[in-house]
This record gives structure tokens, C-alpha cells and sequence, in this order.
């Protein structure tokens, strides 16, 4: 109408909206232009924030749809669709009708505008697109009782049962309440936070140990200033403690597998005898960091997909990899940071790597001292963890099996850190060529030796020798490039014994296929010794991010630090440049 009156589009800014219009239709089932609705004022239900019949943000619609998840309270009594105008319909508690727009025609309709040369859009009642701190009461967890709908069912959507019983406002209240007392309780944290909420007396959560007060889940818990927030949110301190308790001892485990007689000593005389250094601190602590993450973080990914919460956001997989990127990072972080490791640099290799085993240990007791450490960061990933409902009603694990998981990547970090300690220089040579190939392959006097496949694709480990890479029969033969013949590239100790059963099963494999994945996400050859990647960094994390939903980190990019390319590089390096920086015989 008003650009027929005459009005230049671009003087138009058209409206878009954060709330919907709601109806009471008179019939169940019964949704399109020409049902009925009562009147002659809207009876539909107020919206618990908007509080008004027949106005109802998006923010409370938005709830409405994550209850008729299954699970949820409304399950199965949710409808969605999009009618011929381009708008949403939701259909809910059998006669509850509401039109909207969601953020995607939002979008939509702004790409449409703009194409049409309108001004802009607006966005009416923006502050109702969606929930932020603040927006509830935050005294209404206190007026929530164990009777109320979701404290006590555990088959209503966990997501909603966390926000309808006001669980975040109660965390917020609870940490306003310890940074308060901090400095003249000495408690602790979680005990603390118990206090607050009137739970168990002794909660010691940040330590690993069976007798540490927070083992034990809670009834919920009746009276004043508690209920069922309180609850979920002590419960999920048990939920995550037992589960850092189950895997401190499958690290315990572990690290007796590596420590029985005579199993590391058997493991540098398999793959370095002799070697020519000591490992330095920082080996130790990249070691440690990324080794205890790596086995680790698959773990956390399997137990959260099988939490209710997890079932729920199965569909949703940026739920779970934003939480798992919070949960391994602060990981990584703490072992990296906290840890104060004593190099045994005098001792034998095998001593040197006991201590790697050992502070595995130590690392994990550092994650779980930090998380209840009631330190910003440790606030920031408890929150992240349990919010949400994520741990609500999530099974005891039990003890892990992450003795053969730890292991395997213990074995397969240390064994090119081996190799390089006796000054070699390992290599994954490319041969472009399919596994099943005939095509000989320059310096390799035994085809077979040194071979691996990697999805149908032939790649030989190996090293160039410390001898000059060509020899001639005289200094005169030299000149003239006359009666001379290439060196050959050797094998590495023990890679082919890598065929599985020992070594945690590792197998060359594994070894090859880590080096090449390196290459698939795009990042180069290693250039500096531990370049191993770094959880928390989210480019880093987002590369790693399929391996680990896939609980295959034994050959996810860079646990190998090894280069790789054609053997045509090789002999090129090899020839002309020293062996003076990390990727050769590779170049720089």
C-alpha cells in the first residue's frame, strides 16, 4: 500500500518480529484458516514471561518446542509447520495455536527486503527473541518445591527440567554466595556451594578419592532456600567427580600396565637402543598435556551422548562439541600449566619415561582440583558441564577401560620421539601409487620393508642413513657424476613389529595414518620438536574435532610428528641441504 501511494521503497523499513501472535482454537486438531477460535478476546495461554493471552515471545515459544522433545513435558503434543504466508505455526497442548517467525525467516525475509531495495528491517520486541541472564526472577528458584513438574520425573527433557525449576538462577545465587565468603571460609568451594543450598555436610569433590563426600547422589532436597535446583546442581557435582574418579583409576591402571618389570626397558630396546639423549620438560609436559586429553576427550564425548541430555541434542552435535571443546581444553590447559614435573635426565630412557607414566596421574588430580577450585575458569567449565541439565540423571560409568586407550597413545607419541633421541630422522615417503602397485620405489633394496597402507595407498617409514646420500668409486667419478650410486633409506626399529597384540595393539597403521591426516586437515610438517596440537585452540580443536567423536585419536592428526612426502624430496634434501631443521629430509 504504501509504495502504490507513491513512497520510494528505499524510504521503507519493513518489520520483522520476536514475538507471536496466539490463539485458542475451539477444536483439537483443527489448525487451518478456517477453524474456529474462542473469543472474542484471545483466551490462549499467557506465556510466563509476557504474562499476556494472545501475545507470547519467541523466547517462551522456544521452550515450548525443546519440551515437546522426546522426553519432554509437552512430547508429542508439539506441532511445527509453515503455512502458505511464509510463517511458522506452532500447534501445542492440543488447541494452543501461535504464529511466528523463526531467526531462518527472518533471515529470509531481510534477504527479500534488501533485494527489493527497501531500507532496511526492524526487529519489534527484539528483547523477546530469546532468554539472557537477568530475564527471570532471580529469586524463583527459592519458590520451586519438590513437587513441582520435572523435580523429581526423570523422563521430562532434561533441558527443560534445568530451566523451568530456575537451576541457572540458583547457580548464580550459589556463586554470588561463595564469592562473597571466600575469603573468611576456608571450606573449600564445594562445600561451600553445599552449604549454601543446605545439602551434604562434607562435600570435597576436588578430591580424588572414594571417601570425598561427593559420591553420593541426592533425594530432592525439601525446605527453605533449596529444592530441586539445588539439587540438580549438587548432583551434578557427584556426577562429574565420580566420573574424574573413574577415570583416575583407569589412568592408575595404566600406569601399572607400564610400570610392570621390565616393560619399558623392552620398549627402548625395541625401537631406539642406546639413545643419545634425555628427554626435556617440555617433552614431558606436551607429552602429558596432550596424551591425557586425547584419551580422555573421546571418553567425556561417549558419556555425554549417553546422558538424557545427550539423547535429546543428538541431532544437535554443536551442543555437544561446544561443551566437550570447554571440557578438553580446561583440561589440556591445567595438566600443561599445573604440572611441575622432575626430568630424570641422568637415569636410564626407561626411568625417563616412568616419569611421563606417572604424571599422568597428576595431571588428571590437577583437572579435578582446578574444576572445584571455585577459580573463574573452574566456575566457567563446572557450569558449562552441568548446565543445561547436561549430567541430570546421567549413568554411573563404572570403572573405565582407558588402560589400553592411554597406553596405546603413550606408545605411539614416544616411539618417533625414540627414534629421533638415537639421531634419525624418520620419514613417510608418498609414492602416489595404490597399495597393491609393482612400481619400484628409488633406495628401497626390499620393497616390502618399511611398507604401510593407508586407504589404499602405498607409503613406506623410513630413514635416510647417516652416510652421505650418494658415494662414488673416486673423487674423479665424483666430478664427472660418473660411477656413483645413491645410498639406500633403512627401516626404523620396530615398526614392524607394530601388527597388533602388543604395544596396547598399536599397529603400523595407525602410525602411518596419523602422519597423513596431518596433511588432510591442512596443516604442514611438523617444524619444531612437541608440535603436537593444542585442545585449547579452537582451530586446532575443530581439526581434531572428527577423531575425537569418533574415539579414534590413536591416528588423528599430529599424535605423529613425523614428516611426510615423495621420495623424490627425499633424495633432494638428502643431497644438497643438512639435516639441521625438524622436517627433513622433507622440505622446511
Amino acid at each position: 500500500m504504501i509504495t502504490k501511494a507513491g513512497v520510494p521503497s528505499n524510504k521503507i523499513v519493513v518489520g520483522v518480529s520476536s514475538y507471536g501472535r496466539s490463539f485458542e482454537m475451539t477444536k483439537a486438531g483443527c489448525t487451518g484458516p478456517q477453524c474456529g477460535f474462542t473469543g472474542p478476546k484471545s483466551t490462549a495461554k499467557k506465556g510466563r514471561c509476557t504474562d499476556t493471552n494472545g501475545y507470547i515471545s519467541n523466547a517462551e515459544i522456544t521452550e515450548i518446542i525443546i519440551s515437546g522433545k522426546p522426553g519432554g513435558k509437552r512430547a508429542g503434543v508439539v506441532q511445527q509447520f509453515t503455512d502458505e504466508s511464509n510463517t511458522q505455526i506452532l500447534v501445542y497442548d492440543d488447541t494452543q495455536w501461535v504464529a511466528y517467525m523463526n531467526d531462518a525467516n527472518k533471515e529470509s525475509r531481510k534477504a527479500k527486503w534488501a533485494f527489493l531495495n527497501f531500507a532496511g528491517t526492524t526487529d519489534w520486541a527484539a528483547d523477546l527473541a530469546t532468554f539472557t541472564p537477568g530475564d527471570n526472577n532471580p529469586m524463583c528458584w527459592r519458590s520451586k518445591t519438590c513437587d513441582d513438574s520435572g523435580a523429581n520425573s526423570t523422563s521430562v527433557n532434561s533441558s527443560w527440567r534445568w530451566h523451568e525449576l530456575c537451576s541457572d538462577e540458583a547457580w548464580n545465587a550459589a556463586i554470588n554466595y561463595y564469592k562473597k565468603r571466600k575469603d573468611s571460609d576456608s571450606q573449600g568451594f564445594p562445600r561451600i556451594i553445599s552449604n549454601f543450598f543446605h545439602g551434604p555436610p562434607s562435600m570435597d569433590c576436588d578430591i580424588l578419592a572414594e571417601q570425598n563426600g561427593c559420591r553420593s547422589f541426592s533425594s530432592c532436597i525439601q525446605g527453605k532456600d533449596t529444592g530441586p535446583a539445588a539439587t540438580f546442581i549438587l548432583d551434578g557435582f557427584v556426577s562429574l567427580s565420580n566420573t574424574l574418579l573413574d577415570m583416575y583409576d583407569g589412568v592408575e591402571d595404566a600406569q601399572q600396565a607400564l610400570e610392570v618389570n621390565g616393560v619399558l626397558d623392552s620398549f627402548v630396546k625395541t625401537f631406539a637402543p642406546d639413545p643419545k639423549e634425555s628427554i626435556a620438560l617440555n617433552i614431558i609436559l606436551d607429552i602429558v598435556s596432550f596424551g591425557l586429553s586425547a584419551a580422555t576427550g573421546p571418553f567425556f564425548n561417549n558419556f555425554l551422548r549417553n546422558t538424557p541430555w545427550g539423547k535429546a541434542n543428538k541431532d544437535s552435535g554443536d551442543n555437544i562439541k561446544d561443551t566437550l571443546r570447554a571440557v578438553i581444553g580446561f583440561s589440556f590447559t591445567t595438566a600443561k600449566d599445573d604440572l611441575k614435573p622432575k626430568p630424570a635426565s641422568d637415569a636410564a630412557m626407561s626411568a625417563q619415561l616412568a616419569v611421563i607414566v606417572r604424571e599422568y596421574k597428576k595431571g588428571l588430580t590437577a583437572v579435578s582440583s582446578k574444576a572445584f577450585s571455585g577459580s573463574d575458569q573452574g566456575i566457567s567449565m563446572l557450569h558449562k558441564i552441568i548446565g543445561d541439565g547436561k549430567l541430570m540423571d546421567a549413568k554411573p560409568s563404572g570403572k573405565l577401560d582407558l588402560e589400553d586407550r592411554l597406553t596405546k597413545l603413550f606408545y605411539a607419541m614416544l616411539i618417533p620421539f625414540l627414534w629421533r633421541q638415537k639421531g634419525w630422522n624418520p620419514v613417510l615417503v608418498d609414492t602416489g601409487t595404490d597399495c597393491n602397485s609393482k612400481e619400484k620405489v628409488d633406495l628401497l633394496p626390499n620393497q616390502d620393508d618399511g611398507k604401510v597402507c593407508v586407504s589404499g595407498r602405498r607409503y613406506y617409514l623410513v630413514r635416510p642413513t647417516d652416510d652421505d646420500a650418494e658415494y662414488c668409486s673416486s673423487p674423479s667419478a665424483q666430478h664427472w657424476g660418473m660411477g656413483c650410486r645413491w645410498s639406500n633409506v633403512e627401516t626404523l626399529n620396530g615398526f614392524s613389529k607394530l601388527k597388533g597384540g602388543v604395544w596396547a595393539d598399536l599397529r603400523k597403521e595407525d602410525l602411518a595414518a596419523s602422519i597423513v591426516n596431518r596433511r588432510k586437515v591442512g596443516w604442514g610438517n611438523p617444524s619444531t620438536p612437541s608440535q603436537w596440537p593444542n585442545f585449547a585452540d579452537g582451530n586446532d580443536f575443530d581439526r581434531m574435532w572428527d577423531w575425537i567423536k569418533l574415539d579414534n585419536m590413536i591416528q588423528s592428526p599430529g599424535l605423529i610428528d613425523i614428516p611426510i612426502c615423495t621420495m623424490a624430496e627425499v633424495k633432494e634434501n638428502w643431497k644438497s641441504t643438512k639435516k639441521d631443521y625438524y622436517s627433513w629430509p622433507c622440505d622446511r
